[in-house]
């Protein structure tokens, strides 16, 4: 459409016209822009998907860093009956922040159905730990999709099959997992695997047998639990979740009976003998004990020891002797320490004295003939 106007000069009347769109012009235009959004769109497009797998992708593995915090938090596996409130509280979300994605697709919460060969689901760990050896099947697996929905036979709890489970976990990267009938394309499907086997522990106790017996075996706690004795002797081994809380007690029922106190994060062995818990039989690996327990108990057990009937010496020699002898050495080197470590007075003398009689002792206790 075009339109004019007429203007008044000196001369009389002059016609103009004022250039505008005509409707082909318009036409035109539209024609051009449709173009552009033909061309245009489909790159918009998967420029939104790849943003929004890639949320997505972020959003699983938060679940799942989530999912193994609660684990080591409150040494409990939730179901799928309760994870999603669960992971909410772990991770500030809200429950159907945990349930739908953001395009309002489910999220599934799959469970290997060979775990419950190894513990129940839900577990949560008691004061004896799980005594089933911890297997590779123990895990869990967080699916959700950004194209087309799930299948809707797979829905959060255990997997129909291990075999049916194994496939998900074992699918390639970008790859519809075998034996799916499922209209979406690998690329939209998003998990995290989830391997909780590596959350657990061996933990050994032992007593020593030959010197322990019903009345006076060593306790022992698990977190805030109260004091339990070896349900199994001598040997009792079980699985714990890391971070667990281990508290070993003398046998003495009273108050105050801590000896040790270990947070479980590797692989761990003890044995309760002479009244004591250390790492190995006979002073093995030393712990973190709560007073000077381990030395009196190393000295406990030389003292006992048998005596060697070889042994040479007037009087014969005795792990007795070598103990006093020993003691006697480190009460002149401290009188000698204190006088300044001089090179010749009677507190040398004395020092000298008393190692080549600690030397001597210990010689003549390990003679043999």
């Amino acid at each position: 459409m075009n339109a004019s106007a007429v203007t008044v000069g000196a001369g009389g009347t002059q016609t103009s016209r004022q250039a505008g769109f005509s409707v082909i012009e318009l036409v035109g235009v539209l024609a051009i822009m449709a173009i552009l959004a033909v061309a245009l769109i489909p790159a918009l497009m998967k420029g939104y998907d790849r943003v929004a797998r890639e949320n997505e992708s972020r959003a699983l593995e938060s679940m799942g860093n989530g999912l193994r915090g609660h684990i080591l938090r409150f040494q409990n596996i939730p179901s799928h009956t309760n994870y999603s409130t669960q992971l909410a509280t772990e991770l500030g979300w809200q429950v159907s922040d945990v349930l739908t994605n953001a395009r309002g697709m489910r999220r599934v919460y799959l469970i290997d159905p060979w775990i419950t060969n190894t513990l129940p689901v839900p577990y949560t760990q008691t004061a004896l730990g799980l005594t089933n050896p911890i297997t590779p099947n123990v895990r869990v697996v967080l699916l959700s999709s950004v194209g087309a929905p799930l299948p809707a036979s797979l829905v959060s709890g255990f997997a129909t099959s291990a075999t049916v489970f194994s496939n998900i976990w074992n699918a390639a990267e970008q790859a519809v997992p075998t034996g799916w009938t499922w209209k979406g394309n690998g690329e939209d499907l998003r998990m995290c695997r989830v391997d909780l086997d590596s959350l657990f522990v061996p933990v050994v106790l032992n007593y020593d047998t030959y010197t322990v017996n019903a009345t006076n075996r060593g306790r022992f706690t698990i977190g805030a639990s109260v004091t339990n004795i070896l349900p199994v002797i001598p040997t009792y081994t079980a699985n714990f979740i890391k971070g667990t809380v281990l508290g070993l007690h003398s046998h003495a029922d009273s108050a105050n009976t801590l000896q040790v106190r270990e947070v479980v994060q590797h692989p761990l062995s003890f044995i309760y003998e002479k009244d004591a818990w250390r790492g190995q039989l006979f002073l093995g690996r030393g712990l973190r004990l709560t007073s000077g327990l381990d030395l009196q108990a190393a000295h406990d057990l030389f003292v006992s020891s048998p005596t060697n009937l070889n042994a040479q010496g007037s009087p014969m020699a005795t792990p007795t002797l070598v103990v006093t002898s020993l003691s006697n050495y480190m009460r002149a080197y401290i009188n000698w320490r204190d006088a300044g470590f001089p090179s010749k007075d009677a507190t040398y003398t004395a020092v000298t004295k008393a190692q080549a009689d600690m030397e001597s002792v210990s010689m003549d206790l390990l003679h043999k003939p």
